[in-house]
């Protein structure tokens, strides 16, 4: 039987039986996190994708053939981002051998998302391994100091 309701639950605490303590949903602020990091993400992957498409026209217009730069793990930069969208779901520890080696080809090339995961994913350690109060209130607050620091308000 549950022991605790989240907030939004609330109003339906009444229509079940035995007590239930009020407690904070932590899917919304980790899942804001998760979406600003994408649409980092996808930032890049758009400026990458204009970068390719000028190349190419340039390489067109004046009669020389286009290749694409080819990273070492075999992606071009396009590739490279978009095959990155599920790196950001999963802790460093769960990633294959592939995705690390995409993950530190992505985050040499784009330091700010590096910033960016390692933010969204102290708000999931703090929300996975605190389940004291006190002790979750206070890892908020240093993370909110690191995200101040980082200058990025998308991940608040």
């Amino acid at each position: 039987m549950a022991k605790e309701i989240t907030l939004d639950m609330s109003n339906y605490a009444g229509y079940c039986p035995g007590a239930f303590s009020l407690g904070a949903s932590h899917h919304r602020p980790l899942s804001y996190a998760c979406d600003a990091l994408q649409e980092m993400r996808i930032a890049h992957r758009r400026e990458a994708i204009q970068a390719d498409t000028d190349v190419r026209e340039e390489a067109k217009l004046s009669g020389l053939r286009y290749i694409a730069k080819i990273l070492p793990n075999g992606d071009t930069s396009k590739q490279l981002i978009a095959r990155s969208r599920y790196l950001h779901f999963k802790s460093v520890d769960k990633w294959t051998p592939s995705q690390k080696w995409r993950a530190e080809l992505l985050f040499e090339q784009y330091p700010e998302l590096k910033k960016a995961y390692s933010l969204t994913h102290s708000l999931r350690m703090i929300f996975s391994k605190n389940s004291h109060k006190d002790v979750a209130r206070m890892s908020l607050a240093r993370r909110h100091e690191q995200v101040d620091q980082a200058a990025s308000r998308a991940l608040m």
